[in-house]
């Protein structure tokens, strides 16, 4: 975090007499509870010193909306995508090369309009303007404990695949998908909010690629189990053809026990449902196993 007016000066001196190219900015200016975390020096700074220099900005919607603020313009909070658009256009106007507004505090639904419950969120979108195209980066809307540092780790990456040679959309939706993959991979590492695992895409399998039916099936854990159904008299009777009818219609007995269970199971998730959508989809599920 840029914590001062001074920090700001001197990271924009030397980034300017060092020719950087690639500048990757995420100005952490506010907190999760609201609070602003910089001076009013040190955005200004920013604003004026380090945007300029900026190959891509990644404000959150707080973020974009003190930094118009402290250029002197009022915007109101967006309030659907087509908002959140033009506020990533009105950041680029401050200087950038390219803006990625985070959408994570405008949660929507499934036909990208505004959720206005948990339970109706289901997308973020993050915005991408470069100053000619608008790229639309959609994520699964995560609930999760563990998001601790994902700004930090979503700059990071853009940072390394620019410095890899990528062009800024395909930097930025890569490490889009790389915080996602992190959130959703992440474990409980003792209490409060945990961070994202970084390492998901280099974690070492114990088989060779394509090979992991063979080797969950040799394992001596697994096997006996395996050959336990696959070698059970009824399986093999019903692949020769040699299964008594007497056994099968025990078996169709026995399955629709089952079904009946089932669909009863299914009919109390279906009263259990908190809006029609979750409903309606329990009951499709329903009507596919009438018997």
């Amino acid at each position: 975090m840029l914590s001062s007016a001074e920090t700001v000066d001197i990271i924009a001196d030397c980034l300017a007499k060092h020719g950087v190219p690639s500048v990757v900015l995420d100005p952490v200016m506010i907190s999760t509870s609201g609070s602003q975390l910089l001076p009013e020096n040190a955005v200004k700074g920013l604003l004026q010193k380090l945007l300029p220099l900026t190959t891509v900005v990644t404000p959150n919607i707080p973020e974009a909306k003190l930094l118009l603020k402290e250029s002197g313009a009022d915007v109101p909070d967006p309030e659907n995508l087509e908002s959140l658009i033009q506020l990533a256009k009105r950041v680029h106007e401050l200087g950038p090369k390219g803006v990625l507004l985070k959408g994570g505090h405008l949660p929507l639904t499934k036909q990208h309009r505004t959720a206005r419950t948990q339970e109706e969120s289901h997308l973020v979108v993050d915005v991408l303007y470069d100053g000619e195209n608008v790229t639309l980066f959609e994520t699964d809307y995560l609930i999760s404990k563990n998001t601790h540092g994902t700004g930090c780790s979503l700059a990071s990456a853009i940072a390394a695949n620019l410095a890899l040679g990528s062009g800024m959309k395909r930097a930025v939706g890569s490490a889009v998908r790389f915080v996602e993959a992190g959130i959703k991979t992440s474990i409980d590492l003792g209490k409060g909010s945990g961070p994202i695992n970084h390492f998901h895409s280099i974690c070492s399998m114990p088989f060779a690629p394509g090979r992991f039916l063979e080797y969950v099936l040799n394992r001596p854990d697994v096997r006996p189990v395996w050959v336990q159904f696959t070698h059970h008299d009824f399986v093999k009777g019903l692949g020769s053809g040699t299964l008594p009818l007497e056994s099968f219609k025990n078996y169709l007995v026995q399955d629709y026990l089952y079904l009946t269970h089932f669909a009863r199971s299914n009919a109390l998730a279906s009263y259990k449902g908190r809006n029609m959508e979750s409903i309606a989809a329990v009951g499709s599920t329903h009507l596919s196993i009438y018997v």
